[in-house]
């Protein structure tokens, strides 16, 4: 299972993550992928808002590996449209970030994350 976790900005709230996280989930609905979720989220310790984002801004995909590097290009497309933003990937324990680096620079480590799948 792929493990997406959107990053923003200090000054984004709960809405504007949520529908960013949204908006992403639809276009990975696009592709062929088993499944796009987002994770459960449990109660809250009290005052724990970074929970919460956290919980708002992930996406849990389920793949076959042949798709891995299709969907792996949409959310480094996604990431250039966004500006400020940045994304974490993580699969089997391997993790990567990508943000607004060039799009060369996206392409070569996504390819390198892609290579070690």
């Amino acid at each position: 299972m792929l493990r997406i976790q959107l990053g923003v900005g200090e000054d984004t709230g709960a809405e504007e993550l949520d529908d960013a996280t949204g908006h992403l989930r639809d276009e990975l609905l696009e592709l062929d992928v088993e499944a796009v979720e987002r994770p459960a989220a449990g109660p809250a310790p009290p005052g724990s808002r970074g929970l919460e984002l956290a919980v708002l801004g992930t996406l849990l995909v389920t793949i076959a590996q042949e798709a891995l590097p299709v969907v792996l290009a949409t959310v480094g497309r996604w990431v250039s449209r966004q500006g400020e933003r940045s994304v974490t990937i993580e699969l089997d324990g391997d993790r990567i970030e990508v943000s607004g680096a060039s799009s060369e620079d996206q392409r070569r480590l996504i390819d390198a994350f892609v290579a070690r799948h």
